[in-house]
């Protein structure tokens, strides 16, 4: 598994803060049998600042796309793989900012 994190900092009275502390933004994981059969799954997340700030910071929209592969080999040349993908429908989560840090919106 392959994971991506980002964080955030802002300089406040010369000094920096962290605001968001390792937020997941891309996973990669997967399973092979180093031949045909494998199935993997990529998300990435796109952030989208909003106009709506929550204690003077602009909330975070971040949308997560995943897509699920899975090979098999083909049913008349066993070295040939058959790959199909599937697009999940996308999730969106909010960022706002509170207790000094950007935090998940509590639904």
């Amino acid at each position: 598994m392959i994971k991506k994190n980002i964080s955030l900092f802002i300089i406040q009275n010369n000094k920096i803060l962290k605001i968001l502390d390792n937020f997941e933004c891309a996973v990669a994981k997967g399973e092979t049998d180093i031949r045909c059969n494998s199935e993997y799954e990529d998300s990435n997340s796109v952030f989208i600042i909003q106009n709506k700030k929550t204690n003077g910071f602009y909330n975070i929209s971040v949308k997560t796309k995943t897509i699920k592969t899975k090979s098999v080999p083909s049913k008349t040349n066993e070295d040939d793989c058959i790959e199909t993908k599937t697009e999940l429908k996308p999730i969106t989560k909010t960022l706002i900012f509170s207790n000094g840090k950007y935090q998940l919106r509590k639904k």
